[in-house]
């Protein structure tokens, strides 16, 4: 893995050598500021992509919960309103059911029904791997 940059937070890397897929690795719990400092560092890597690209976010057991802050339903506008072009899928990984449940409810509040398609919460990496591979096998991506 190609690491992009890490903390004692969160580490950012590309997963694979081909860099299609940018893993953000939550480590610990976080705040509104770093998620966003992450989630705009994952979408970057998308910006000049010629080819499709995944972003998976994997959360370690504990910090599967929302960010430490006010306002989290205009938090997650901001970042759901940023679209890359080549992001085809966004794997979430042990996101919690308060996570799921607000993502969710963003997307409903906000009217963001194609941006809701892209997004996936699974249960383990392998899962989001199935996720990828199952889109690639759908679209015929390279």
């Amino acid at each position: 893995m190609d690491v992009i940059l890490s903390t004692d937070l969160y580490k950012v890397s590309w997963y694979d050598p081909e860099h299609t897929i940018v893993l953000a690795h939550v480590l610990k719990r976080w705040d509104w500021d770093e998620a966003s400092k992450v989630m705009s560092l994952v979408d970057a890597q998308f910006l000049p992509m010629e080819r499709d690209g995944f972003a998976v976010y994997l959360f370690e057991r504990g910090t599967n919960i929302l960010p430490e802050g006010k306002s989290t339903l205009l938090k997650m506008r901001e970042h759901l309103l940023s679209d890359p072009e080549k992001q085809r899928l966004v794997i979430i990984v042990n996101a919690g059911s308060l996570v799921e449940t607000i993502l969710n409810m963003a997307f409903s509040a906000y009217k963001l029904a194609n941006t809701k398609s892209k997004y996936r919460f699974v249960r383990t990496m392998a899962d989001a791997l199935n996720e990828i591979k199952q889109y690639k096998l759908e679209h015929r991506t390279a």
